[in-house]
């Protein structure tokens, strides 16, 4: 429960303040499906996609965010020792990693 808390708090202090002061706010959650290709995408994926055409933000919030250079990662993410970490990026650039691998 604490780790969710910390996930949310996490997106909350990433947002720009004023897009919370319009109803045209969008939360979505995005689901990537499980592919093949590489062991780390055997699961799929969810992330947050912050939406809000007005005040011009469309952001992505990705929990699940590690890093392929770690020392043995192969090894450490099949053993669930993978550290991850919160990450922020714009809709097209997330859309584009998720296509590309």
């Amino acid at each position: 429960m604490k780790r969710y808390f910390l996930f949310f708090l996490s997106c909350w202090l990433l947002v720009p303040a004023q897009a919370y002061r319009t109803d045209s706010l969008q939360v979505r959650l995005l689901t990537v499906m499980p592919r093949s290709d590489y062991v780390w995408t055997k699961f799929g994926h969810t992330a947050l996609r912050l939406y809000d055409p007005s005040q011009q933000i469309d952001r992505v919030l990705n929990w699940g965010t590690f890093d392929f250079e770690a020392p043995h990662f192969i090894y450490r993410y099949i053993r669930g020792e993978t550290d991850y970490f919160l990450s922020e990026t714009d809709y097209v650039s997330f859309l584009c990693f998720v296509t590309r691998i």
